[in-house]
């Protein structure tokens, strides 16, 4: 959930928590894992793990290969035109990682990620890291992740939980670096994502958005290598040449001013050399207001994976509960290191108004005429403008179209939204995605004071965006239910 900062009023305004994961108790895993046809058992041990001083029981389940096409998602799946990127190199492949902790609320997001990357030929592996299951509930994931029949490439990897009551966003560094130590990129570049993205084209190890690149000195990079950190630009602060002095931590701690503080969080010491001493509200603004997807060679993971969980450590000594630690201590982590990110702008769609919306690729859904909820995904993603498009969705931030609090929010067990097949009409987050939502005028939008939008374009992304995600959570709860209740309500 990366898209916090914009977030924070409306979630404070619910009265909601954004929790990242579970405070569960770490067990072990073993189980069995279908062979290529679906049928032979093949048992899988735990591997004994150590990850700095503590002894981990963590698995690695490979997962089987999809050999046909379900029938119930080929209508989303078609012939992978839709973003599909056919003949990636090995070398071109990124190998994608994001955590989940073990609540409903986040599984559903993960099988959700996984469907997307299907649907458009994501090639590479993708690694869920799930935190904080009960040994029983590790075996119903990995069980449920083997029924599903993902590509071989779709893993799960088990790690407890790291968080407190302070912070639900540690279980991000502190997750990828256990499953960086232990198991490692299969890949030269790796990404993080958050679980709340879904696939609109594939990613790969070349960049393609370099002229959204702002100041960058030199010729920009056209695919990611050593000493090449990309992620996508934040407004957690601006671009603004007019910005002059210092940067400021938004926190602060007894006895140390802000230089002091600054550099004990990016060394270990008051007195350490850190590129984090004098950080300038420009270099900040240009060259590290970043968040998901964190892209990087296995090279610079090699660094990052350590200095992003040290300096998480020693950030959420001094942290505020509720501080986003962890995009904190990954940009300090660069700036320590006086490595500049390239920042980009095509990446992601996730705020349809400004400021946010003026760095992300919106020109596509912009220029389209299409109504995303009046028309099939088909036409809406189709080859024109899934060229224009970001490489994903982060639905982090509610929709009147599509919100993810409706599924599962709160719940801190059993079966998750795309598991219950037998809800159907009776659940309000399948009724709420039925609803046809009415265009407004731009009349009906100023006289809205609670509107998420503010102008007729606003609401096209908005549209574009939610209904998007309705064809894709129906997708893929129709691959998941196929002939039982909640995939015939949402088929109507």
């Amino acid at each position: 959930m990366a898209c916090r900062p914009w977030l924070r009023a409306w979630i404070l305004g619910l009265g909601v928590q954004a929790a990242a994961s579970s405070s569960c108790t770490p067990k072990s895993c073993s189980g069995a894992q279908l062979d290529s046809e679906g049928a032979t058992l093949l048992q899988v041990q735990p591997q004994q793990l150590a990850v700095g001083d503590n002894s981990l029981l963590q698995v690695q389940q490979q997962r089987v290969r999809v050999t046909q096409h379900d029938p119930a998602a080929a209508a989303l799946l078609g012939d992978g035109r839709h973003g599909g990127q056919r003949n990636i190199s090995h070398a071109d492949e990124v190998h994608c990682v994001f955590t989940v902790d073990c609540r409903p609320f986040n599984l559903w997001q993960g099988e959700l990620l996984f469907f997307s990357a299907m649907r458009v030929g994501q090639s590479g592996p993708i690694t869920q890291i799930v935190s904080g299951c009960s040994e029983d509930k590790e075996k119903e994931v990995m069980q449920r992740h083997l029924s599903q029949k993902w590509p071989s490439e779709f893993k799960i990897h088990f790690v407890p939980s790291f968080n407190d009551k302070k912070s639900h966003w540690l279980s991000k560094p502190y997750g990828v670096k256990s499953w960086y130590r232990n198991v490692g990129p299969e890949r030269d570049v790796m990404a993080v994502l958050d679980p709340d993205f879904i696939f609109l084209r594939p990613l790969t190890a070349e960049l393609d958005g370099g002229q959204t690149a702002l100041a960058w000195q030199g010729e920009v990079p056209k695919r990611v290598q050593k000493g090449v950190v990309v992620a996508q630009r934040y407004s957690l602060s601006y671009p603004d040449d007019a910005q002059k002095g210092l940067w400021q931590l938004p926190i602060q701690a007894e006895g140390m001013d802000n230089a002091a503080l600054l550099t004990y969080v990016c060394s270990g010491s008051t007195t350490g050399t850190s590129g984090c001493t004098n950080l300038t509200n420009h270099e900040m603004g240009f060259y590290q207001s970043t968040g998901v997807p964190y892209i990087a060679h296995r090279d610079d993971w090699d660094w990052l994976v350590d200095d992003w969980s040290d300096i998480t450590v020693r950030l959420h000594e001094h942290s505020r509960e509720g501080f986003y630690v962890d995009m904190w201590s990954w940009i300090l982590s660069n700036v320590h290191r006086g490595q500049r990110q390239l920042v980009l702008h095509n990446y992601m769609l996730t705020a349809v108004n400004l400021p946010q919306a003026r760095y992300e690729g919106w020109a596509a859904v912009d220029h389209s005429d299409i109504d995303a909820c009046d028309r099939p995904l088909e036409e809406v993603m189709n080859e024109q403008t899934v060229a224009g498009l970001p490489h994903f969705i982060h639905y982090c931030v509610p929709q009147d179209t599509f919100n993810k609090y409706w599924f599962d929010w709160g719940a801190d067990s059993g079966p998750h939204a795309l598991e219950r097949c037998d809800d159907g009409e009776s659940s309000e987050g399948l009724r709420n995605i039925m609803l046809k939502e009415p265009v407004k005028t731009q009349e009906e939008i100023s006289m809205d004071k609670k509107s998420r939008f503010s102008t007729l374009e606003e609401q096209h992304r908005s549209r574009f965006m939610g209904c998007t995600m309705r064809s894709l959570f129906k997708g893929a709860l129709r691959r998941s239910c196929e002939g039982r209740p909640s995939a015939a309500f949402v088929s109507q």
